[in-house]
């Protein structure tokens, strides 16, 4: 079986106090230090990806993030490590394996011979006097749920030639493409947005075929998505007169990669999105504190106890070519839809005054930075699960303010 990279988390380690004293050899880390680090409490988690001419790595623990560490290998060159990792490190690939030999100033030397499986990763440790132990990793199951962004495509020609649309009608619907993807007891549901306004939204389960009618791409056949392995999928298409068409998909640290294997005519094409959290839809308020002293910071003395209490529903659209609609039922807002797109100031008014925003996505969600009419700037962080959003504001130069709310989806 090939090496498949991804996200893996230890379960168990053969021989546990002799494999950790060979990860943190020479390091100096005392008995108290280590047995914190062997704590079972403290997840270690290993990430791998391979390469052109290596592998990209990186291991992290919970209760000790002093020792995560992230390395980039080529294959047969050295690599040195600092504290608390003192050694030179040369990486190759043998078979489906990744080995790697971690030599030290005093000449002790151990190998690490990783392999995986669809449901995991084993490093086999030796040294000197032999086999050590073997440690154990689970494969972290990747997520396809989230809000994507184009960060590149190769689309145009192929839609011209498969929908018979103009050249110029193909590059406007490519510009500004995204993607939703939610599930739900097994069955996906994806929105695709078009640059030219254009919507399509399927829902599957992965290994059943189902209708696919997008008029915008004239296709109307049949499709099966399937998932061979941890972040790898298949889709195959076939319309009534018999046509076909294969794309291969990639998911992989928050970027979601799709090539045409086999095109439907002559033309193939790729697409490759950058995922966010999925913070389309609508979240109701259920706890907001520290309200009393934001308000105060900002310079209204009233609306805090009405705006803590306020259990409201705020809802974010995403409108097409990049824009989002924010709306709120707040009552103690008082505000109306506002449209804004990532990285660009826009103004809305609220509370009778004119307030300038811009509005970022991260990995975990959103941030905002906005400027009130009388100078102060608050700032705010959204962190989106599948379930709850947390939502932080802080006013700079109001040290200890914070006012925080969680919402749930609905």
């Amino acid at each position: 079986m090939v090496f498949v990279g991804g996200k893996f988390k230890m379960v168990v380690a053969e021989n546990k106090p002799a494999a950790y004293n060979a990860w943190f050899y020479g390091s100096g880390l005392s008995p108290k230090d280590m047995e914190r680090v062997m704590s079972p409490d403290n997840i270690t988690l290993f990430e791998c990806s391979l390469t052109d001419n290596g592998a990209k790595s990186a291991i992290s623990f919970s209760l000790t993030p002093e020792y995560n560490m992230a390395f980039d290998f080529i294959c047969g060159e050295p690599v040195e490590f600092g504290a608390p990792y003192p050694c030179k490190s040369v990486m190759t690939k043998v078979g489906s394996s990744l080995k790697e030999v971690a030599t030290y100033e005093d000449g002790t030397e151990f190998i690490y011979v990783s392999s995986t499986t669809t449901q995991g990763l084993t490093t086999k440790i030796s040294g000197a006097s032999g086999f050590i132990g073997s440690v154990y990793f689970e494969r972290v199951q990747p997520t396809v749920e989230g809000f994507y962004v184009a960060v590149s495509q190769d689309l145009e020609k192929m839609i011209a030639e498969d929908s018979g649309c103009s050249a110029a009608a193909a590059a406007e619907m490519c510009t500004d493409l995204a993607m939703r993807v939610t599930e739900k007891n097994g069955i996906f549901t994806y929105t695709d947005y078009l640059g030219n306004g254009t919507t399509n939204t399927q829902s599957f389960k992965l290994g059943q075929e189902t209708d696919m009618v997008n008029s915008a791409l004239g296709l109307n056949g049949k499709q099966l998505m399937t998932n061979p392995a941890p972040g790898q999928y298949v889709i195959a298409y076939q319309d009534a007169s018999g046509k076909n068409s294969i794309w291969k998909a990639s998911l992989e640290d928050d970027i979601f990669a799709f090539t045409v294997e086999k095109p439907m005519n002559t033309t193939g094409g790729s697409v490759t999105y950058k995922r966010y959290p999925d913070f389309i839809g609508s979240f109701r308020n259920i706890y907001t504190s520290g309200a009393a002293a934001f308000f105060k910071a900002c310079g209204e003395e009233e609306g805090a106890e009405a705006y803590e209490n306020d259990r409201y529903t705020s809802t974010t659209k995403y409108l097409g070519k990049g824009m989002f609609e924010w709306s709120s039922d707040s009552k103690a807002l008082g505000m109306d839809p506002v449209v804004y797109k990532f990285g660009q100031e826009f103004s809305y008014v609220w509370g009778g005054q004119t307030v300038s925003e811009v509005i970022t996505p991260t990995r975990e969600g959103l941030v905002g930075t906005y400027k009130m009419p009388n100078g102060l700037v608050g700032k705010f962080k959204a962190v989106v699960g599948q379930t709850f959003m947390t939502l932080e504001e802080t006013i700079d130069g109001a040290s200890g303010v914070k006012m925080s709310s969680i919402f749930i989806r609905v």
